[in-house]
């Protein structure tokens, strides 16, 4: 497995671990490894170098359209990259919120994170 804690690319800040596989007790055995990533926007060609993709699964993810953040795939491996530090912190946030709870269905982990990045209550 690529060893993303140590991503040596341009631009790159932070990187995170995020998602299930830290939220979750116990984690779930068939899950991406996810990380959320603070940089800049220069660091695309260098993450499709390095066989990443742009996510094309991405009906869970509000935002998106909005320039939050965008979602990189190699294999098993998700990362969340976003340029705006603001988000980067909610998404921490509703991280340390969803661990707290041990949210382990999908459905109420979305939730959690639709109301904490984007004030929406389902």
């Amino acid at each position: 497995m690529m060893e993303v804690p140590n991503l040596q690319i341009t631009g790159v800040e932070r990187v995170v671990p995020v998602g299930s596989q830290v939220t979750c007790y116990p984690p779930p055995l068939n899950s991406d490894v996810d990380y959320l990533v603070l940089a800049d926007s220069r660091q695309k060609d260098e993450l499709f170098g390095l066989g990443f993709e742009l996510d094309g699964r991405q009906q869970f993810y509000e935002g998106m359209s909005e320039g939050g953040f965008l979602s990189y795939r190699n294999g098993e491996v998700n990362l969340i990259v976003t340029s705006d530090e603001k988000f980067f912190n909610k998404f921490l946030k509703a991280t340390e919120e969803a661990k707290r709870l041990n949210l382990l269905h999908k459905e109420d982990r979305i939730k959690l994170f639709q109301r904490v990045l984007y004030d929406k209550d389902y």
